[in-house]
């Protein structure tokens, strides 16, 4: 073989390897594109997994507000998720504050009490209006609001 053949063959195999390191590389890049799209999708369905789990905690809560095992549950659960919403880079005080309102929220919309009825808020009125605490105007008035909200 001549010299410039001897080239060519050579040449030729440095585009293979050259070619085939490219392709490595472009495999590589995909796979590592892949693997992080898992890892997101793997960390999106865990993150509503812990909201899931979080609602429903205060959804128990509501059910039994006097819970202390319930509310230690809630927090713990509420943690979790906010964890998750910051990118597993722990949880602030911002959060234990919002979780505090949202379980003090959760306790506090179960022992609410009922609205009085018509009857009761209007025996009420008489009552201000007879002890004279409420003048015949605010009595009229505040009566028609009354039978106007049923």
């Amino acid at each position: 073989m001549d010299d410039i053949g001897c080239v060519a063959v050579f040449i030729g195999g440095i585009i293979a390897v050259v070619v085939a390191l490219f392709v490595k590389a472009m495999r590589d890049e995909r796979a590592k594109v892949e693997a992080q799209r898992e890892r997101e999708a793997a960390a999106k369905a865990a993150q509503a997994a812990a909201r899931r789990d979080y609602e429903e905690a205060l959804r128990q809560l509501v059910r039994d507000p006097a819970s202390a095992q319930l509310r230690t549950r809630a927090l713990t659960l509420g943690r979790t998720y906010s964890n998750y919403t910051r990118n597993q880079s722990g949880i602030t005080v911002f959060d234990e504050v919002a979780l505090m309102n949202d379980i003090n929220a959760a306790a506090a919309a179960a022992s609410a009490p009922p609205p009085a009825s018509i009857e009761d808020r209007l025996t009420r009125l008489h009552d201000l209006r007879t002890r004279g605490l409420i003048s015949e105007g605010e009595y009229d008035e505040r009566r028609r609001e009354i039978l106007r909200d049923t």
